[in-house]
């Protein structure tokens, strides 16, 4: 959506650009607007490397999006990757919004292909073209220089190549990688969410710390995109595009929100289980037999079990903390139940339980939620990491 500003009641496209070398800044101006004015966007990246690649500013050759991630240094450059394309990979770029239009730390003087990387992330940001809302600024108040008027404020903008995506089959980002980089700190940024509290488990910066670079000191984030038969789930796109990050202020209401996922992927692995244990071996069963493999396969319990353990990989840092965690605020619940031998599955579906049927019960209780916020927080933060993972590598058997 283009860049628009209000003027005495009515709103105004930028819809012309130009570039001006002497200042280093792409123009931007309304065609219809009553006055003469010129938006300037000072930006990092020297002139004299990037204008030559674009004879025409107002053709696009770039897709964008923007994210809130605190791990993300402004001197930090991640080359995004996917297993989807041939040869490395490579599909586009994440910068800092600060690298973008800080002229003392350029960190693209050296590198004619990255400089003119950066460059179309500018554009995309000062044309309107990146896959959010943009905030609309009264004209009276126009500063120059400064593109966070007219955006949710942002750490990161991804900028992807029209180049490289368009050799892959049916690529949509929002649907097939959100997922994949959410657990890498990377929160984003829609037209309706502003992002207040990201995830603070350590696990998110642990993997984030633990991408690798190359000797130009470009990180790499090489990822897959999700299954294709959850790919159209418009509940799963949702929840990575906007709803985690309006709704996740309450424990009780994030994991609402996350337990959902379950919902939807446990609807999937009763139909693949059905055909795999009684369809294809339908003669095998006598008529008890057969009835009691619906029963067992069609038990909640049981499908959370098999959806985490044969559908999806969770990783032992990940399945281990979470059962360590999440004990004490099932005994919430089950007071006189020993607990220390389920498994984390068996734990997940006890606090389903607990909080849909006995929420009450956590305002008795030593760990109420409105005296442990934070260390409800924790879990959920915990509980996300671990229905992301699940959405990322879920496949069918």
């Amino acid at each position: 959506m283009a860049l628009q500003i209000h003027h005495l009641g009515s709103d105004y496209e930028l819809d012309l650009f130009s570039f001006e070398k002497s200042t280093n800044s792409i123009l931007a101006s309304c065609s219809n607007l009553p006055i003469d004015h010129e938006f300037r966007l000072r930006i990092s990246m020297d002139f004299d490397e990037v204008v030559p690649n674009f004879k025409n500013i107002n053709k696009s050759e770039e897709e964008a999006h923007i994210f809130k991630n605190q791990h993300f240094s402004q001197n930090r450059i991640i080359e995004l990757r996917t297993t989807e394309r041939e040869g490395d990979g490579k599909i586009g770029y994440f910068f800092s919004k600060n690298s973008l239009f800080d002229s003392d730390e350029n960190r693209f003087k050296d590198d004619k292909f990255l400089t003119t990387a950066a460059f179309r992330a500018c554009v995309a940001l000062i044309k309107g073209e990146v896959c959010c809302k943009p905030r609309i600024p009264q004209f009276d108040d126009l500063i120059d220089h400064d593109i966070s008027q007219f955006y949710e404020d942002f750490d990161v903008i991804l900028v992807l190549s029209n180049l490289f995506t368009s050799s892959l089959k049916s690529f949509d980002f929002r649907k097939q990688y959100l997922s994949n980089i959410r657990n890498y700190g990377f929160n984003y940024i829609s037209n309706s969410n502003q992002i207040s509290d990201e995830n603070s488990s350590s696990i998110i910066k642990r993997r984030f710390e633990s991408l690798e670079k190359n000797a130009d000191e470009i990180y790499r984030l090489k990822t897959k995109p999700i299954s294709l038969s959850i790919q159209n789930d418009s509940y799963l796109t949702s929840l990575m595009i906007d709803l985690l990050s309006i709704n996740s202020y309450h424990p009780l209401t994030k994991f609402h929100l996350l337990y959902q996922v379950i919902e939807v992927l446990i609807d999937l692995v009763l139909k693949k289980e059905i055909e795999v244990q009684v369809l294809n071996k339908l003669t095998e069963f006598s008529s008890y037999k057969l009835k009691t493999k619906l029963n067992e396969i069609s038990s909640e319990a049981k499908r959370i079990d098999i959806l985490i353990n044969n559908y999806s990989t969770i990783s032992p840092e990940v399945r281990d903390l979470m059962v360590l965690k999440i004990k004490d605020f099932v005994r919430i619940f089950d007071i006189e139940e020993d607990i220390e031998e389920l498994d984390l599955e068996a734990l997940i579906y006890k606090l389903r339980n607990g909080l849909v049927h006995n929420y009450r019960a956590t305002y008795n209780d030593t760990l109420s939620i409105s005296n442990n916020e934070s260390d409800w927080k924790k879990l959920m933060d915990l509980f996300e990491i671990l229905i992301v993972d699940v959405i990322s590598s879920y496949k069918d058997k």
